[in-house]
């Protein structure tokens, strides 16, 4: 596979996770989803969710490491960058909201001419700041 979105998915952000795939999927994104976890992180519920979803991949960072406890928290997404199957990847968190389609990312002119497209994540502190602001203005 070529281009694809690919997400680890604790047990804490799996209902967000899966509201943002149905987002992604309404806002007409088509690119492949591959689903990561250590273990058995995503409830059997939520698996059942996801597999209503097209184009959804499951894949299991045990299956490729001995040591998946090493790769807990946010040092999980450099291994899953390596072993992901799509040669060009956007990482999403688990907990991001999407409100366009991220495949606009890879039609970028930096993107094209560098090869990456990198953002600042909201600080923790700010968010409730900023989805307050957000919703008011809406």
């Amino acid at each position: 596979m070529s281009k694809g979105i690919i997400i680890a998915v604790p047990k804490k952000y799996e209902e967000t996770c899966l509201y943002n795939l149905i987002n992604l999927r309404n806002l007409n994104c088509h690119l492949p989803i591959e689903i990561w976890e250590i273990g058995n992180e995503i409830s059997n519920e939520i698996k059942t969710e996801f597999k209503k979803i097209e184009n959804i991949h499951f894949k299991n960072v045990n299956n490729y490491t001995k040591k998946s406890s090493h790769w807990r928290g946010f040092q999980v997404k450099a291994f899953i960058l390596n072993f992901t199957t799509f040669k060009e990847v956007i990482l999403l968190d688990a907990d991001v909201i999407v409100h366009q389609n991220p495949e606009l990312l890879l039609t970028d002119k930096n993107y094209i001419k560098t090869g990456t497209y990198f953002f600042k994540d909201l600080d923790k502190i700010n968010t409730s700041e900023v989805t307050g602001k957000f919703c008011k203005e809406r």
